[in-house]
């Protein structure tokens, strides 16, 4: 398998409360706000959007794994309540379900599914009642980590 795309989206949701300490329960975020979350990662800040309902940052680890933190179940004022982390990748059409479903047993942290060409790993996160940054920023190193290990997966079994 050759891995042509790895995106991972976060999607944040908390309350726009960055301004706090860090074991502040944080219940919405703002682009801004997963902007800094970014930043705070030590990763660069590609692009952010933040039309309609479309509200997300694009962002890049020095290692080159691009993925972006995107908002959901936002409000009119663009604060978000829900974080999904999510990452994309294309492989060759030999990954089985079976294979799939054995990724998807060891990693219970996240979830792998099929569209057409592309795997898409998720994990979402509900903050109705609020997350420290603290949790974010260890949900976002976990994530990245298991992301790593799925992609080394897809790829060996592309190779079968």
């Amino acid at each position: 398998m050759r891995l042509l795309t790895t995106i991972s989206a976060l999607a944040v949701a908390s309350g726009g409360a960055f301004a706090q300490s860090d074991d502040a329960l944080i219940k919405g975020v703002t682009t801004s706000d997963m902007a800094a979350l970014i930043v705070d990662a030590g990763h660069t800040v590609e692009k952010v959007t933040n039309e309609g309902k479309s509200h997300h940052v694009q962002a890049k680890t020095d290692a080159g794994f691009m993925y972006f933190l995107a908002g959901q179940q936002c409000d009119a004022t663009s604060k978000c309540k829900g974080l999904e982390l999510i990452s994309v990748f294309t492989a060759e059409p030999k990954v089985t379900l079976e294979e799939m479903n054995d990724i998807n047993r060891n990693y219970a942290a996240a979830s792998l599914s099929r569209q057409n060409e592309r795997f898409v790993l998720s994990r979402y996160l509900i903050l109705d009642h609020g997350m420290t940054r603290e949790n974010i920023k260890l949900n976002m190193t976990v994530y990245q980590t298991i992301a790593g290990q799925v992609s080394e997966k897809l790829e060996a079994a592309s190779k079968d």
